[in-house]
This record gives structure tokens, sequence and C-alpha cells, in this order.
């Protein structure tokens, strides 16, 4: 089961006499399951297809073939619960969940629970991918009931959606204290046909709980200083994980927005234990089996503290939010391993994880051939099969690979298997085989491209091949930020071809679209899927200096405002107006797995603010950040998003306007110095010797105003609320100034 983060201060509702423990039993069992690229259907089980059949979502497809008789959240679903009074049974997953295929495989290709479930109750079943709205508000219940969440997430509602019952995984009969799914649906049909109005009762008082909770004012009377940094670290200090790295225990999660926000704090406050942190998190993580060593990128979070066995399904969102981190963080220290790390991602990413038209695909699957991890793991005798006994030994030891496998599991399959992980130093190898690090690294590589071929005969992991808007900002920002650092042309080529696909796809009439597969564009778009794409529109601009993309950003920003922006109360909506059939419209603050949408908004406002010397953008921006003051205060480390928005607000923030011939050598080379530079509270524009470019820049981007460059030779001017210092003319004096 995939697991969320418990809500602190919400209230557990028991309902009625159900008091059931749920949710937090894993039933593991080898099993086939179908799947959508790579699909199995059950076609052979049961021909006759359920609604789920003409929708494009790989999840639902999963489903198409399931004995129950799913819907997708449609007007038809809900007219139909409404019209014959039957309550819905609420299913919400994702394709890349190893708990969903577990709870598919025991309960919902089971014909006697498909039979309750098609006589009783109107069955649902959501990607969360594609309605993160309905998830947000479902989940949230689920965790007031429980005291923690996780996927899949098994909600009953009545047939006017307010719930009544919910909880995550039950396994399908009785097991060790736990209602099975079975006696749950029985148990919830019988009390709906006899005593309806006991549950409609405690389903209003949910709601009422559930809106009080989002309708709660935010207390703007506390004012944020510049002592909440240090406060801050404090509390990072607490969570840190000094023997392993990362925050708290199992499961550990990489927690890129805490790391970032270490980054901006050495870089403001000049704290060494904000660093130390980082690059012990940093490096334990790239030497854990969280990383895939062979083929690049990162696993969902480690089971364990040691970061040594991971839940492994790929996610865009985490290799785009770590690309990102080690890429900075190797600006900000120059260790190259961050610089490689970072590499190996993007290269991952462009290889595996991009589609035809430019966008990135969602996730890769945890299991292949119906077993978690089966694709990643390695027999000792495999690897002397591939290699001389030499460098299989050196292999071994760099990995730490074992004849009798180097982890326990409950599943009978990982008896004997090793997850490929580091425990010694390059230094220790290089000196106990007699090699230079030079000749090792080589050996290296050598071996994992030969790994990378073996792994690429077996069955791999199925790959959700649905492009979310949200997430591919965020992938667009890192592979901006990459070129930046990197100065590799293929990361910005790739950046501006999924923001061409987003721009030109996406938005219609106006308004962003959240989903793309196979042609198909569905779905309004939410507050992540405006708030990362104009993070990224920005970040495409200081890679490109193309004015279009500030004016896209603009217009989106125009849009988010309107559709999303509480006038009442402050702060940013997670679903539109327009967004049906929510009984309540949440608000989102804290980061989870993803970065907080009002934080990366709030961020967005000011940048572009400060670009366009738009007050009423800044004076938004500063409204959320009072909205969130007390939050900061109370529990800064699920809001570091929002301190790193705030650590720009209060700046310095560094404004430079590079004046010259775009397609000059010393204009590179001045833009490289300003680029590759870890200096996040900054902005850069350019103002090109070329007229037509010249003329569009210097009209959007008042800084640009003034600035001129002479016998077409490059100036910078560094500036700050708009003053400015007198122009550098020459690398080296600009180099000096970057310095201070």
């Amino acid at each position: 089961m995939k697991m969320v983060k418990k809500k602190q201060g919400i209230v557990l509702i028991v309902i009625t006499s159900l008091t059931l423990i749920f949710g937090c039993y894993h039933s593991r069992r080898n099993r086939d399951r179908h799947k959508q690229g790579g699909l199995k259907t059950m076609e052979s089980k049961q021909k006759k297809p359920n609604n789920l059949i003409n929708e494009t979502s790989p999840y639902l497809l999963q489903h198409a073939y399931n004995p129950i008789d799913w819907y997708p959240w449609n007007k038809e679903a809900l007219d139909k619960a409404k019209s014959e009074n039957k309550p819905i049974f609420l299913s919400i997953g994702y394709a890349a969940c190893h708990w969903c295929h577990v709870m598919e495989e025991e309960s919902f290709t089971n014909q006697e629970i498909a039979n309750q479930l098609n006589e009783k109750f109107v069955s649902i079943k959501v990607d969360r991918e594609e309605r993160p709205d309905l998830d947000q508000v479902y989940m949230q219940v689920v965790q007031m009931l429980t005291g923690n969440g996780g996927w899949p997430l098994s909600v009953f509602l009545t047939p006017d959606l307010k719930p009544f019952y919910g909880g995550t995984y039950f396994p399908p009969d009785n097991r060790y204290g736990i209602i099975g799914f079975r006696a749950l649906i029985g148990l919830l049909s019988k009390e709906w046909q006899s005593n309806p109005h006991d549950l409609i009762k405690n389903s209003k008082t949910l709601t009422n709980s559930l809106e009080r909770a989002n309708e709660k004012e935010q207390d703007t009377t506390i004012e944020l200083d510049e002592t909440v940094f240090k406060r801050s670290l404090s509390i990072v200090k607490a969570y840190h994980d000094s023997q392993y790295g990362g925050f708290g225990s199992k499961p550990k999660f990489p927690q890129p927005m805490v790391l970032d926000f270490l980054m901006r704090l050495y870089l403001r406050e000049k704290e060494n234990q904000a660093l130390a942190i980082l690059t012990k998190t940093l490096d334990q993580m790239a030497s854990g089996g969280i990383y895939d060593h062979v083929g690049g990128g990162f696993h969902r979070y480690a089971t364990d503290e040691r970061w040594l066995v991971p839940h492994f399904e790929k996610m865009l969102y985490d290799n785009a939010l770590l690309s990102k981190v080690y890429v900075n963080a190797f600006a900000l220290t120059g260790n190259t391993e961050y610089r490689n790390i970072a590499e190996d991602v993007y290269s991952f990413v462009l290889r595996e994880m991009r589609g035809k038209s430019g966008g990135f695909y969602s996730t890769q699957d945890a299991d292949s051939e119906g077993k978690e991890g089966l694709y990643y793991l390695w027999e000792y005798n495999t690897i002397f099969k591939l290699f001389d006994p030499k460098p299989a030994k050196l292999l071994c030891d760099y990995f730490t690979v074992k004849e009798s496998g180097n982890f326990r599991s409950p599943e009978a399959y990982h008896a004997g298997l090793n997850v490929l992980h580091r425990q010694s130093s390059n230094e220790l190898i290089a000196n106990k085989y007699r090699l230079s690090l030079e000749e090792l690294d080589k050996q290296i590589r050598e071996f994992k491209e030969t790994l990378y071929k073996e792994r690429k005969k077996r069955v791999a992991p199925s790959t959700d091949d649905k492009i979310i808007t949200a997430w591919n900002g965020l992938m667009i920002s890192s592979l901006a930020q990459g070129h930046k650092i990197l100065n590799n042309s293929e990361y910005l080529t790739a950046a501006i071809k999924a923001a061409d696909h987003v721009i030109n796809t996406m938005v219609v009439s106006g308004r962003l679209k959240r989903i793309y597969r196979e042609g198909v564009v569905k779905q309004e778009g939410f507050l992540d899927d405006y708030a990362y794409t104009i993070a990224a529109l920005i970040d495409l601009y200081e890679s490109t200096f193309e004015v279009r993309w500030l004016e896209e950003a603009e217009k989106l920003t125009n849009i988010m405002i309107e559709d999303f922006w509480d006038v009442s109360r402050g702060g940013f909506f997670f679903a539109a107006s327009f967004h049906n059939n929510l009984i309540v419209r949440a608000k989102s603050w804290n980061d989870a797995a993803l970065p907080s949408e009002n934080a990366i908004a709030a961020m967005n406002l000011f940048r572009l603010g400060k670009f366009l010397d738009k007050n009423e953008y800044i004076e938004k921006g500063e409204r959320l950040i009072r909205l969130t003051a007390a939050l900061i205060r109370e529990n800064p480390f699920d809001n570091m998003s929002m301190l790193s928005a705030f650590d720009f607000y209060k700046g310095p923030v560094k404004e430079f306007a590079v004046v010259g011939p775009r397609e000059n050598s010393k204009t590179e080379k001045m833009i490289q110095a300003i680029q590759t530079l870890y200096m996040p509270n900054k902005i850069v524009a350019f103002l090109s010797a070329d007229k037509e470019s010249h003329g569009k820049a210097f009209e959007k981007i008042p800084l640009l105003k003034g600035k001129t460059s002479s016998n077409l030779d490059p100036k910078v001017y560094i500036c700050q609320n708009f003053t400015c210092k007198q122009p550098i003319e020459n690398i080296k004096e600009l180099q000096e100034s970057l310095s201070e």
C-alpha cells in the first residue's frame, strides 16, 4: 500500500458500530495481472468489458475486464446511484500502485465479490493522477477516519457523494483482526438497506467536519521574519537521520523540497550544518538501492532506513524534482558525483519516459511478471555468468552483491536476489583492486552498460504513458536548469519540445487541460497544472531568452487567478469553480510528494512580478505568505516550498540584464558565468542586438529599458530593485562580481 503522511489535528471519526482496523496489512503473494502496455487483459476469462473500456487511462483500462460493473466518474454513474438509491463504492488508485494490483487480483476479479457490488452498489473507479481533486477530498476523509491514508483508496459514499465509510487496502477475507472486503461490503449493504438514516446522518457529520477543516480561516496576524530560517534548520536537524541520511525512519522518502531549501539556507545563512545534512542525504540516496544504478532514475521511496530496498515504482515527478536538486547541488558544491547522478536521471527520462509528442510519461510500474522489483534484482551467479571471475568479483564488491542475497523479504521469489547499492567508497575499491580512480570509473561504466543490455532482455515493468501537464511542468523546469548549469543543448531541446506540446496541445480555449494520451486531450487543469507549468515557462525564458515563454506564463497566470483565487479569503483553491461534483473545494498548503501548489504559485508571482514589474502579482504572493505564516511557524518541515518562496521574497534578488549579440562567444560566456552559479534568488533577462527580438524584449521586460551595448560588445547590468550598477564588459570583472 502506498502510504501518505498522517494529517495533524484531525479528529478520528468512528462510524456506527463498524470500528475496524484497515489499510495497514499488506497481503503478499505471487500473481499475474493485466496491464496496459504489456497489458494482459482478462478477455479469455471475461469476454464482456465493463464501462471502463472506452477510457484512455491505463489504470482504468487495467480494470476494464473485471467482472465488476465499473464506471468512470461521470454523470451516468452519479445519476445511476441517485435513481436507484444505491451507495457508491469509490476506488481510487493509479497504474504503478502495487497494492492496487493486489486488491484487484484478490477482490476485483472475484465473481462473488463482483456480484455483491453489482447488486448493491454503484462502483466507480478513478485514476488519482487524472482526478487529483477527488483523491484530495476523499483522502482527507480517510485520514479523518483512520489517522492515515494511502492507495488503493476505498471510500463508500451516499448517492449525493457524501462519504460514510472508508479505508485503503482491504484483504478479501478477514485476516488478523482486519475485516475482509467481502464481509465489509456485506455489512455496509445490509446497513444501507436496514438503517440508511444513520449512515446518511454520519455522512453529513463527516462532510460537515470536512467543510470546517477546509473553510477554516488562516491566521494572518503572524508576521514572518528572517529568524524563521534558522528556526527551520533546528526542525530539519531533529528529523535528520545522522547515520543514514534523509529524514525520519522507515519508510524513507527523498524529500526534495527539504533538500532544495537546505541549499537556499546554506547560501543565505552560511550554515554548515545545512550543507552537511544536504550532502549526507544526497550521498546516501545516490549510493542506496532507491537509485537505479544500472538504468538511472530514482524509485519512489525506500522501505528501510538505509535506502537499501525501494518501493520499485518510478514516478516522473520524483525524477524531475530530484534531478533538479542534484544538478543544483553540483552547482553549489562542485561535487561531480552530483552532476553524474543528474545526467543519469536525465538520460533515463529522455530514453524511457518521453513520448513522440515530446511530452513525458507518468510512471513506470514496480512490478514485472506479477512480482515487485523482479526487473531490477540480480542473482550472484548471474554476475559471474556475464563477467570473468576477477571483474565479477570487483562488481560484486562495488555493488555489495552477495551469494545469499543482500536483503530480507517475505516474498519467496526474493530469496538470493540482490539490490545493487554501494557501501564502500571508490577509493577503497580502487585500492583493493589496484586501480586508479579513473580506471575504476571506466570499468564501472562498462559494467553498467553490460548489465543494462542484460536487463533489457527481461520483461520490463509497464509504463503509464499518459502525459500529465503538471508533472511535465516539473520535468521541463529541471531540464531547463540542467541546460543552464551543464550547458547541455539536448536538455534544452527536450524542454522546449515538451513545452511546445503543452502550449500547442494542452491549452484549449486559453485554459490548460490536464491529460493527454493517444491523441486524446481531457480533463480541465487543476492548480498544480497551472503552477508547475508557469514555473516551467519562466525557467524556459531564462534558458532561451525567447519572450514568448514569458508571454505564455503571463496568460496562464491571469487565468489561474481568475479560476482558482479565493476572492473572499485569499489563496488558491486546488480545483476551479467549474470543476463539478466536489463536496468541498479544498486548498492545499503543505508540501507532500509534490511541492505545495500555493507555494509554487507564490514563487511564480514574485518572479513574474519582477520580470514584468507587476505589483499586483507581488501583492498576491505576499498574501500567500501571510496566509501560511502560522503554518510555517507551526510546522516548517512540511512547508519548505513556501519557505523557499519567502526566501526569494525577502531577497536580496539579483537582477541581471545582459545586452549584446546573441550569437557571440563573449556573450555566451557571460551568460554561462551567471547561469552556472548557484544563485536561486535572481532573474536573468537578455536584450539582443537583433532588432525584432530587441523590440519585443524591450517592450515586455522593464528591466531592459535604458540598457544599451555599444559596438555590439556585450554588457552585463547587475541590478537590485531596478537600481543598477555600472555595466560590466569583461568576463573577469563579471566573475569577481559574482563571487562577492
